[in-house]
């Protein structure tokens, strides 16, 4: 028997970021209450509490999605971390590499350009 590989399917357009955060929102109505693992160390009494979620909720919520919906979200949320931080201007922020300039061997009798005008004008 040969064997057919399966082919990948086109993915479709990302989804919106109001799509992503109804979806975020959604997933954050079964988390547990009450504790806030950031704010305290946790005990490993705390971290069982901190794992109890409605697992059976989570799946019907995640099972109302289409295929399609959940990669699109997942495709959303992958762009949005590999972009750049935005600046305080809204711009996207890269880092540019400084060129630097050859700078003359300890020494040398080149005078750099300013020192050069002020001793013509001084003839």
């Amino acid at each position: 028997m040969k064997n057919n590989p399966l082919s990948t399917p086109e993915l479709g357009p990302p989804a919106t970021r109001d799509e992503v955060e109804k979806f975020l929102k959604g997933l954050q109505q079964f988390r547990s209450r009450g504790f806030s693992p950031l704010s305290k160390r946790i005990s490993p009494e705390d971290e069982i509490e901190l794992k109890k979620y409605d697992q059976a909720a989570v799946k019907r919520f995640l099972d109302e999605m289409t295929v399609g919906m959940q990669e699109s979200i997942a495709q959303r949320i992958i762009m949005d971390i590999l972009k750049p931080p935005m600046s305080d201007t809204g711009e996207r922020t890269t880092k540019k590499r400084k060129v630097s300039k050859a700078k003359p061997a300890r020494g040398s009798k080149t005078r750099p350009a300013s020192k050069k005008r002020k001793a013509k004008k001084r003839k």
